[in-house]
């Protein structure tokens, strides 16, 4: 990566990369509004090796937080910023946006 046309080959595969994993979790969204919550809920947990936390009014597992509506289905999908002492999450899709 010395020269700018590697480290700009390097950024645009990020950068696809990054909008690849947006979509996928639109996908997860709207596959999984068709379920309760213990449904996926329980499939992210196995499929993934982090066990499901309930904090507020969302669900994380690891770094993902599922919201659910009041009927129990997916609503939204954030990534959530560890670190921080205030609620901060990346909103990357939501079921208004569907």
């Amino acid at each position: 990566m010395n020269t700018p046309i590697e480290r700009r080959r390097w950024i645009e595969a990020l950068h696809s990369l990054n909008v690849e994993y947006e979509k996928l979790l639109q996908i997860i969204v709207r596959l999984s509004q068709d379920h309760d919550k213990d449904v996926v809920v329980n499939t992210f947990e196995d499929v993934l090796p982090e066990t499901p936390v309930e904090k507020e009014d969302c669900v994380l597992v690891g770094n993902l937080a599922l919201k659910f509506d009041n009927d129990g289905r997916l609503i939204d999908l954030f990534k959530a910023i560890p670190g921080t002492t205030e609620r901060a999450e990346i909103v990357l899709k939501s079921a208004s946006d569907l």
